[in-house]
């Protein structure tokens, strides 16, 4: 008998109705570590600025070991007024507000719980096909719930895509958001071990 509790993290806004119109920003959330792609994001998003200077905002939110050569990435770029570093935010509510103003989650080498925090509050993931993960990125299925890229010029792409399609990608929310109501509450990871252990203890 197999028993499946599947990782996940607690949200607590249960619906996450927003006015399509106030998403209008890109989302990073992470420990800042190059190992988690984030230089390929910047890179990414300053060669699609170049293409187009109306992308949306980037928000990047962590902090860690690579902070500082971001900040001088950002000047040198001179992209300060399109890429904010808001720093570690544990706050749930602030982390909703954050969330509820994104059109999308990026986090280009490493795809762990954000995943499941990304979808619960209605947001597309998008990730490396390869991305290190728990199996948390198995969550996402492509061009549906988030977007699977391969290439690292896709990132580009998919950052131009979202200016011109944008309601694509809110769709994608939408439906990220029902299979997390569905699929991968608390609620549901603890009925996998609570399946398991009354069937043991019968």
């Amino acid at each position: 008998m197999l028993f499946v509790a599947p990782n996940t993290v607690k949200i607590n806004n249960k619906n996450n109705v927003v006015e399509p119109s106030l998403k209008n920003n890109l989302l990073f959330i992470g420990t800042l570590y190059k190992e988690k792609g984030i230089f390929e994001l910047l890179t990414a998003y300053k060669n699609a600025f170049f293409n187009n200077a109306d992308i949306p905002i980037l928000n990047v939110i962590g902090d860690g070991k690579e902070m500082s050569k971001i900040i001088q990435w950002i000047n040198k770029n001179e992209l300060n007024n399109k890429i904010y570093l808001r720093g570690a935010i544990y706050d749930s509510a602030t982390l909703e507000y954050y969330f509820k103003n994104a059109i999308a989650c990026i986090s280009p080498s490493q795809a762990g719980l954000s995943v499941l925090l990304s979808m619960g509050y209605g947001v597309p993931f998008i990730t490396n096909f390869n991305s290190i993960t728990g199996g948390e990125r198995l969550n996402i299925k492509n061009n549906q719930t988030g977007i699977l890229y391969k290439k690292h010029s896709d990132l580009m792409k998919i950052i131009l895509d979202i200016c011109v399609d944008k309601i694509k990608y809110l769709n994608m929310g939408i439906k990220a958001k029902k299979f997390y109501n569905e699929h991968r509450t608390a609620n549901h990871m603890v009925s996998g071990f609570i399946n398991a252990i009354n069937y043991v203890t019968k």
